[in-house]
């Protein structure tokens, strides 16, 4: 699996001027409608985040690891509402 997002509130020490997250604001501002230029945007409290991890086949929600060789940092949790 993996995720990409945006974290924003990082006072400061966020990823500045960098190319990818700023097209990636853009983009989501895009998304709510708002016509933007990147340089029109900073970056200097958000950072572009990716997040992976490695789940076993036919994995169900709130399954937890069956061996000591699987260790995962909690249960498979879903807040969407299709799980």
């Amino acid at each position: 699996l993996v995720g990409y997002g945006i974290v924003v509130g990082l006072s400061g020490t966020g990823d500045g001027n960098s190319g990818l997250t700023l097209q990636s604001m853009q983009a989501m501002v895009s998304r709510f409608g708002l016509v933007t230029d990147v340089s029109g945007l900073n970056a200097k409290n958000a950072a572009a985040v990716m997040i992976t991890a490695e789940l076993p086949a036919f994995t169900k929600v709130g399954q937890t690891p069956t061996s000591p060789s699987q260790q995962w940092a909690a249960p498979i949790r879903c807040a969407a509402a299709r799980c």
